[in-house]
């Protein structure tokens, strides 16, 4: 075979016909519409954050938990919980989780996959530390894993009804409570979260009347004290952050933000996270001026210039071929040599795919000559294509494997078709009904 690949042409292409092009194919050269909004966000974790417990609450707090705890002989377990439901069947989260007890085995830190994958967001701020069980406070399966664990042994995925665990022993038959200093630390976040929870759902039900009742963000800024952030310029395909969220992108794209001014509706990202938003700026969709596309116009008219060009010089070579004209001159002139390929089969890679299957389409010459033909490559490249033999496949010499491959395909495709027929058979003479309610 002969390839023409598009070769680089040194002429500058024209002004006006980088014009012409230009106002033919505006399309292609559209900014879409674009906004830009200012929101207000609401974080649980940023209320954790503005938390101060006094230390005689917390020693309250760790007083309470020894003397629950002290004298108890219990084992205290974490967990990392694949929940399954709606979003992750109980296979997947199967998967799910001996994928995180494989990054375990090879060293990963427990309490930070909980951080990471557990869908108990509660335990997993805490490492995935669920507390303290005498054998009757998790559930059966978990009870009776843990019997089989030591102290910091992680188990294999066991399975509730509330989804797949991984469950690691974190201490057994401890009848010491631990020091403060250790569990400080613990106590003073569970006392910020469950100050923060309450004080986050207070103010989204703030947030929520504010938006509908107050003109703009700045009171609810003032009031909840919640700085007025803006965003970039997102089209309604969405931008990045927190603006490549659909939620978001459906929110500022509405009819209320977008044409009625409104403030949207408190955007529930997650269970710690929520924003109103208002619309600052609206750019309409716009053409790009010529002077910041010329040379992407000139580049493609460049590329087009030369596929049409080695086209011609293809067809030009394969009309001589076919005539029986000597091209060698001809092939000489533009640096190009035949490239033969011997034995190529159906399935052959060392070729182009297109190529393969053009070859395969062409006849077979007769012997001692040759049949020609010229392929147009997607990607710009034209070749010139001589066959010169064929060797037709031979059944008997097919080893039992490769025979018993194509006979499974041949079935595979015929019941395929024969079920596909069926089903429209079906369709085609099928009684409905149609009921309303």
């Amino acid at each position: 075979s002969l390839t023409l690949g598009t070769r680089t042409i040194g002429e500058p292409i024209p002004d006006a016909e980088i014009s012409a092009y230009y106002e033919a194919n505006q399309d292609d050269f559209v900014i879409p519409e674009q906004i830009k909004v200012a929101y207000v966000e609401l974080n649980r974790n940023a209320i954790m954050d503005e938390i101060e417990i006094e230390e005689e609450r917390i020693r309250e707090q760790y007083e309470q938990e020894r003397i629950a705890f002290e004298g108890a002989a219990e084992r205290r377990a974490s967990h990392i919980l694949f929940e399954t439901g709606l979003a992750m069947t109980e296979p997947e989260a199967l998967a799910a989780a001996q994928a995180a007890k494989e990054r375990i085995d090879q060293g990963e830190d427990f309490a930070a996959l909980a951080l990471e994958l557990s869908s108990d967001i509660i335990s997993a701020e805490a490492g995935g530390d669920i507390g303290y069980s005498d054998g009757t406070a998790f559930p059966p399966e978990i009870e009776e894993v843990l019997l089989t664990l030591e102290v910091d042994e992680v188990s294999e995925p066991v399975v509730t009804e509330f989804g797949v665990h991984l469950v690691k022993l974190t201490e057994d038959t401890v009848n010491e409570f631990a020091p403060y200093e250790e569990v400080a630390e613990r106590i003073t976040r569970d006392l910020k979260s469950a100050q923060a929870e309450l004080i986050f759902a207070q103010r989204l039900e703030d947030l929520s009347n504010m938006a509908f009742e107050l003109g703009n963000l700045q009171q609810i800024s003032e009031q909840l004290d919640l700085p007025v952030q803006e965003s970039e310029f997102f089209p309604r395909s969405g931008g990045s952050g927190l603006f490549a969220n659909p939620l978001v992108i459906n929110a500022a794209y509405s009819d209320d933000v977008l044409q009625a001014g409104f403030n949207s509706d408190v955007v529930e990202l997650s269970d710690s996270q929520a924003l109103v938003l208002r619309l600052v700026e609206r750019q309409e969709a716009q053409v790009r001026p010529l002077e910041e596309v010329e040379s992407e116009i000139a580049v493609i008219l460049r590329t087009e210039l030369e596929r049409e060009r080695a086209q011609a010089l293809g067809q030009e070579i394969l009309a001589q071929l076919q005539s029986g004209a000597d091209v060698g001159e001809l092939l000489a002139e533009n640096e190009l040599e035949w490239v033969e390929q011997n034995g190529v089969t159906r399935d052959s890679v060392a070729i182009n795919r297109e190529i393969t299957n053009a070859v395969f389409t062409m006849p077979e010459p007769e012997e001692g000559g040759s049949n020609f033909q010229g392929i147009g490559l997607s990607n710009g490249t034209y070749v010139v294509v001589e066959l010169t033999n064929v060797e037709r496949g031979n059944l008997d010499a097919m080893d039992e494997a490769e025979r018993r491959q194509i006979v499974q395909s041949i079935e595979s495709q015929r019941s395929q078709g024969l079920f596909g027929a069926y089903i429209e058979h079906l369709r085609a003479n099928a009684d409905i009904t149609t009921r309303v309610i």
